[in-house]
């Protein structure tokens, strides 16, 4: 494994990339945790094996296998069904990078929420959030909350993921 750099200075760890860097190659041991700006993030690969590319803008990830940090869109190619986080770019198929699991996060969504709405994930849209409790055309539980009012496009989420 290649390694990205890493510094630390005075007990506080500076990464040598971007939140929304990705690579071929894993830079960081998978599940690697990472606080930025208030912010925290998690290293993932994007499963390889699934039909549903990655899609960005902060679009949730769904977790592969509970605890082994490859993540993937299509749910129904996960057997844990648990949100992992929101991705912060395009990761290529079989490829590395960061995903957002605490703090605010604009989220494409293709309803519009109000704040103090819950968001889960969408059954019926591959990787996007979808608002309200579990239930119809959803499978995952409660992962977010709205926490800002939306313009056309976009919903302003609090995410508070392990």
């Amino acid at each position: 494994m290649s390694t990205g750099t890493v510094i630390q200075t005075g007990g506080v760890l500076f990464h040598g990339d971007s939140v929304t860097g990705t690579s071929a190659t894993a830079l960081y041991p998978l599940g690697l945790i990472r606080e930025q700006g208030g912010k925290k993030f998690r290293y993932v690969q994007y499963d390889g094996a699934t039909a549903v590319a990655c899609k960005a803008d902060g679009i949730c990830g769904i977790q592969k296998d509970q605890g082994d940090w490859v993540v993937t869109q299509d749910i129904s190619e996960t057997s844990v069904r648990l949100v992992a986080g929101a991705t912060m770019s395009v990761i290529p198929s079989g490829g590395f990078g960061w995903i957002q699991t605490q703090g605010g996060k604009e989220l494409k969504t293709s309803t519009l929420g109000s704040v103090g709405d819950r968001l889960v994930y969408s059954n019926s849209d591959a990787g996007e959030a979808a608002l309200g409790g579990v239930g119809a055309g959803t499978s995952a539980g409660i992962f977010g909350f709205v926490y800002k009012d939306t313009d056309a496009s976009s919903t302003f989420a609090w995410l508070k993921l392990p």
